[in-house]
């Protein structure tokens, strides 16, 4: 998010991939740069869904070989199809 920030493309991001755990100060984060989809390596904690699902955010975990596990917004993957 800082680099984004620093160069100008902030606004443009929609998705953000973790490499690691997902956790609730990630997703306030995103919140607050209003990144409206994460996605994560590893599990999602409980906190984050409930936050995710409370900001109306995508979250998504176990992302491998084209696949994911949508803990919250669902809803919101619309935009992703073709």
């Amino acid at each position: 998010i800082g680099g984004l920030l620093d160069d100008g493309s902030l606004p443009e991001a929609r998705v953000l991939l973790v490499s690691g755990r997902l956790s609730y100060e990630i997703v306030f984060k995103a919140y607050q740069a209003r990144i409206p989809h994460l996605f994560a390596v590893s599990a999602p904690s409980t906190l984050a869904v409930e936050m995710g699902q409370r900001f109306g955010m995508t979250i998504g975990a176990f992302c491998r070989d084209g696949r994911a596990t949508v803990y919250a917004g669902a809803k919101n993957l619309r935009e992703f199809r073709a």
